[in-house]
C-alpha cells in the first residue's frame, strides 16, 4: 500500500470536515489520492472517485474509489502540479464558499478586488 495514500486517509480521519488531495511518484508513476470527510459527502455531495477521474485526466491516469476515498495512477509525472493546483481551486470553490460568496468573489475578481476568506 503506498505511504501517500496511507497519508491521506490519517489525515481525513483526524480532522472533521476535511477534504485532502495528494500526489507522490512511486516507481517512476503518479499517483493521487483523495480523501472526502463523510460529513462533506453527505452535506455536499462530493465523491472522491470523481475528484480522481476528473484531476486524473492532468496525470495522464484513471482510478475510483469510494465516495469518501479514492486514487488513480497515471503515466504523466509533470501533471502532478497542474492536478494539485486544479484541487486547490476545487477545494476553495466546494469546501468555503457558499453559492452567495463564491458570486461575490467572481464579482470581485472581474474588479481585480478578489481575496477568498473561509
Amino acid at each position: 500500500m503506498s505511504s501517500t495514500k496511507d497519508l491521506a486517509q490519517a489525515i481525513g480521519i483526524s480532522k472533521p470536515n476535511s477534504f485532502v488531495f495528494l500526489a507522490s511518484v512511486e516507481d517512476n508513476a503518479p499517483n493521487i489520492h483523495c480523501y472526502i470527510s463523510k460529513e462533506l459527502v453527505a452535506e455536499k455531495g462530493l465523491k472522491a472517485g470523481n475528484v480522481i477521474r476528473e484531476l486524473g485526466k492532468y496525470i495522464d491516469g484513471n482510478g475510483g474509489g469510494q465516495p469518501f476515498f479514492a486514487s488513480g495512477k497515471g503515466k504523466n509525472v509533470l501533471g502532478i502540479k497542474d492536478a494539485l493546483d486544479k484541487a486547490k481551486v476545487k477545494i476553495i470553490l466546494t469546501i468555503f464558499l457558499s453559492p452567495k460568496q463564491l458570486l461575490t468573489q467572481i464579482t470581485k475578481l472581474k474588479l481585480g478586488l478578489l481575496s477568498i476568506q473561509a
